[in-house]
């Protein structure tokens, strides 16, 4: 299961807004399939007068939707002040930006400061030493 924001616009009575709204779903097209599902019970709007324009996979702590934090809160929680050993999913000894996404979405510029060496990864040295300079 992933967390997905379905962006486009839609008739709310008798305007066409935009709308934004995050789906827990198992892929891209059961994401949208929920979307038109959800907007068309809410709000009595047909498929057709639906125009979705994106479906991009989020990361779940990102949303303010209950679904999406009913859905995730074991995942959200258990990454929350995670631990580099938590954070090292394939047990390498090192973090790719991957496994430092789940904790916190970070730019590619975010990792390269990081990664003082610049081997394309994060060693625990490395980690703390961000770490560090984050608490200062």
């Amino acid at each position: 299961m992933q967390a997905y924001r379905v962006t486009g616009i839609a008739p709310f009575g008798k305007q066409r807004q935009k709308f934004s709204i995050d789906i827990p779903a198992k892929n891209v097209e059961e994401a949208t399939h929920l979307a038109y599902s959800i907007l068309g019970s809410r709000h009595n709007a047909k498929r057709r007068k639906i125009e979705i324009s994106s479906v991009n996979k989020i990361n779940p702590k990102d949303s303010s939707e209950p679904r999406i934090q009913s859905q995730f809160r074991e995942e959200i929680t258990k990454y929350s002040g995670a631990t580099f050993d938590d954070l090292d999913i394939d047990g390498d000894g090192t973090l790719s930006k991957e496994e430092l996404d789940v904790a916190e979405e970070i730019s590619e510029e975010e990792f390269k400061e990081m990664d003082a060496d610049g081997d394309g990864s994060i060693s625990k040295d490395e980690f703390e030493a961000a770490a560090e300079k984050e608490e200062e």
